[in-house]
């Protein structure tokens, strides 16, 4: 191991009571090795650090130092970090969807906002949705040495030609392999189509529906969702009109009985979106099967109604009783 090329992780603070904190290990020092393996992320860290016996190599005002230590059972490591990925902020997107939010950005915001990401690390970790197109050997070998599963892949149709199309990316292999080559594996997978009118609904949206579906239970869901444009936009695509957004909508629905029946859970699941467009109600939180997908736009919109409600009724008591106490 080359410590002249090993970042680390710096850390911010440490957990009271944890193993950290224990040996003395210090806000301000770099984490870059834990058993002779250096760490490029807080997945190596969870993963390496589960160890019993611990060696734990610091940088500290350019030293180095060697903790030698045993973690208690259930004793938490206890480093926080300044950012979950160690070797750079966060993987670049080499695709160019035409669709893609961050191209659609108007100038002048923080720069934090033009980044195209597509991590699988943060698709790990945080629920991102990502396309697998960027991935290396080593990316392979640690998602499945570490079983990183969950993962949240955005397949938008399973056709691999049309895929390429749609990602701009001629270079972006066979999802459904990939999907394969995961599940075999034991990994889990959520899915997403953004759907884009007369590009890949229709047929394309029934194939890509069946397609993920042949691979249940290993993948676990697919959110349907509508592309959104920005006037920024600078290509040739189109929101749907409220009688498009009907259909897609529609049919979603009506594949979920088979699945239902199939599966014993909905699997295809509209986002907020279709529903707001239609200016149809939006369904209970039930009709997501208690998948985590919030943060897709699965049940947001439901949520803050059933929030708004119960806060409601709370005020309206409130009121009530202030008025019967004047």
């Amino acid at each position: 191991m080359n410590l002249d090329t090993v970042a680390g992780g710096e850390i911010t603070a440490i957990e009271p009571g944890s193993l950290a904190e224990e040996i003395g290990i210090m806000p301000g020092d770099a984490l870059l090795a834990i058993n002779g393996q250096s760490v490029e992320d807080v997945i190596d860290v969870q993963f390496y650090g589960a160890d019993e016996e611990l060696e734990i190599l610091i940088r500290r005002d350019g030293e180095l130092l060697l903790y030698e230590a045993q973690r208690a059972y259930q004793q938490t490591l206890g480093p926080i970090f300044a950012h979950p990925t160690f070797d750079t902020d966060i993987r670049r997107c080499n695709n160019l969807c035409e669709f893609c939010f961050v191209l659609q950005m108007a100038p002048s915001f923080r720069r934090t906002l033009y980044i195209k990401d597509d991590d699988y690390r943060y698709s790990f970790l945080f629920g991102h949705f990502v396309t697998l197109t960027n991935l290396n050997d080593h990316d392979w070998w640690r998602i499945e040495t570490m079983r990183l599963s969950p993962l949240y892949v955005s397949v938008h149709v399973t056709d691999l030609a049309m895929r390429r199309r749609f990602l701009r990316n001629d270079m972006a292999e066979d999802i459904m392999d990939q999907l394969r080559w995961l599940i075999s594996r034991g990994i889990e997978v959520h899915t997403q189509l953004v759907i884009v009118p007369e590009f890949n609904d229709g047929e394309w949206l029934a194939r890509s529906i069946s397609d993920l579906a042949s691979l249940w239970p290993g993948v676990r869901s697919i959110s349907i969702a509508p592309v959104g444009l920005t006037r920024h936009h600078k290509y040739n695509m189109r929101t749907h009109t409220a009688s498009e957004a009907a259909q897609v909508l529609d049919y979603a629905i009506a594949r979920q009985p088979e699945f239902q029946d199939r599966f014993g859970v909905r699997f295809v699941y509209p986002t907020d979106e279709w529903y707001l467009v239609t200016e149809r109600a939006v369904p209970p939180m039930d009709a997501y099967d208690g998948q985590a997908l919030m943060e897709n736009g699965l049940g947001m919109v439901r949520h803050f109604l059933d929030d708004w409600t119960a806060v409601e009724d709370e005020i309206g008591s409130w009121l009530a009783g202030k008025a019967s106490s004047a």
